[in-house]
């Protein structure tokens, strides 16, 4: 194996190829519905208003409303191919971005592959969700930050990254702060001009919802198990966009070879350093962790092939799993947004919901997003910002499902004016043993209650009511 084919004319081309492969096999495979961003989003921009009448039974919409603006004027055509366009876009601003700071095309090239088959890239990219945009303006800020003669134009994306999504905005500005501070003394200026843009505009806005609202609520329910950190932040592990394991690896050959060579900035490894702690606590900063590290790990590779090996044989060895190792990861990301809710099951039942005269439904936080879809309101979903009681409903919640008590659950479904109770598989494995439990037993024994959908694991049963 040679390295030198990344020294080729055609390189860039050749990975462009590749990146468009990967992003095409989720949408061709499982289409746009991966996850709740989608519906969510869709629904937003078919009917948008500041007002959501069917989310908590109708609340005030204090979404990242930006990502549903760019759906208006054609939901269903764009959150298909929009995610695919902005990823090609992404890409060549990758590839512009990498050509100031690098020279050496190998590790220009490189790089830009990694990056291309992360499972950050990949998932942003496949799919339209909360970070789609946020990380395409993200790049774009950035590649506008460092052209001279277009760097006014951040100033709208200033305006247009917090209400995408905040805590992509809060990693860019950090990330520009960096940038700014150690190597780019002479944009201070324009630093300060986009920084007081997206804050003053997020201050305006939150403090209107604030003042709407007449309370800030952003409850979280109880996370279950033991938090493993390497779990949230390693893919391999579970992180559903972290840093793929040979990643890792090699960027830490890459480190240690840049250190002995003096090679390091204080910008890129302070950057690296703050977005691997911020992670802890902002899974968002994978996304720019996972960029950084890609460039180390392309170095680290490079490092590792130019060493003078004993048997060419098995140097080409070592490499040729190294890189299968990062395409691995990149398989993986397809295959698990592939698997990923919502299934065939789902849909089907979703649409079944859809025909059914609009009523409350009341189902798992997750399931929420899904019941608005299909033109239902829903007690409670998991947009908790701001939203009307969400700890008294998720505490409603548990006592209905838990208590095999007749009046109890009675009157919390009268008292959200409840018709519709969604049951599906993930909910009978998480939350009781058997079907006599709580709600199960409830549903099964007592009149009041006949299904009306029973599909692959999926029941709809509808409340009767003497009233």
């Amino acid at each position: 194996m040679n390295l030198q084919l990344f020294t080729k004319w055609y390189a860039k081309y050749l990975i462009f190829g590749i990146m468009l492969l990967f992003l095409l096999i989720v949408p061709i495979l499982k289409g746009p519905w991966v996850g709740t961003d989608p519906f969510l989003y869709h629904r937003l921009a078919s009917d948008f208003s500041f007002y959501d009448s069917l989310s908590y039974g109708g609340r005030i919409a204090a979404y990242s409303f930006v990502n549903a603006l760019f759906l208006i004027p054609a939901p269903t055509f764009l959150i298909t191919v929009l995610p695919y366009i902005l990823g090609i876009i992404s890409f060549f601003l990758l590839s512009k971005i990498l050509s100031i700071f690098i020279e050496d095309l190998r590790w220009r090239n490189l790089s830009l592959l990694i990056i291309s088959l992360s499972p950050a890239f990949i998932y942003v990219f496949s799919f339209y969700n909360s970070l789609t945009l946020a990380i395409f303006f993200s790049i774009l800020g950035f590649y506008l930050y460092l052209n001279k003669k277009f760097k006014y134009y951040l100033l709208p994306i200033a305006l247009l990254l917090p209400f995408c999504n905040p805590k992509i905005a809060l990693c860019f500005y950090i990330f520009l702060f960096l940038y700014t501070f150690f190597i780019k003394k002479d944009r201070k200026s324009l630093f300060i001009y986009s920084l007081l843009i997206s804050s003053i505009s997020l201050l305006i806005y939150y403090s209107l919802i604030f003042f709407l609202t007449g309370s800030f609520t952003n409850f979280s329910p109880p996370l279950e198990g033991q938090f493993l950190f390497f779990s949230k932040v390693l893919f391999d592990l579970g992180s559903a966009y972290g840093l793929g394991l040979f990643v890792v690896i090699l960027s830490l050959f890459g480190a240690i070879n840049s250190w002995s060579k003096k090679y390091s900035s204080p910008f890129y490894f302070l950057s690296i350093g703050i977005f691997l702690l911020m992670s802890f606590f902002i899974t968002e900063a994978l996304v720019f962790l996972s960029i950084l590290l890609a460039i180390l790990a392309a170095l680290g590779l490079i490092k590792l092939f130019d060493i003078h090996w004993s048997s060419y044989q098995y140097k080409s060895f070592i490499t040729l799993i190294l890189l299968l190792g990062l395409i691995f990861s990149s398989i993986s990301q397809v295959n698990h947004l592939i698997d990923s809710m919502p299934d065939k099951e789902t849909l089907e039942a979703i649409e079944y919901l859809s025909t059914l005269e609009s009523s409350v439904v009341i189902s798992s936080p997750t399931n929420g997003v899904w019941i608005n879809f299909a033109g239902h309101k829903s007690v409670i979903d998991d947009n908790y910002l701001f939203a009307p009681n969400p700890e008294e409903r998720y505490n409603d919640l548990n006592n209905l499902y838990y208590y095999r008590d007749l009046t109890n659950s009675t009157n919390i479904l009268t008292k959200y004016n409840i018709k519709y109770i969604w049951i599906d598989q993930e909910m009978r494995e998480n939350l009781w043993e058997s079907d006599t439990e709580g709600l199960l037993f409830i549903l099964q024994y007592t009149k009041n209650y006949y299904t009306m959908y029973n599909r692959n694991g999926i029941q709809i049963w509808r409340v009767n009511r003497d009233d």
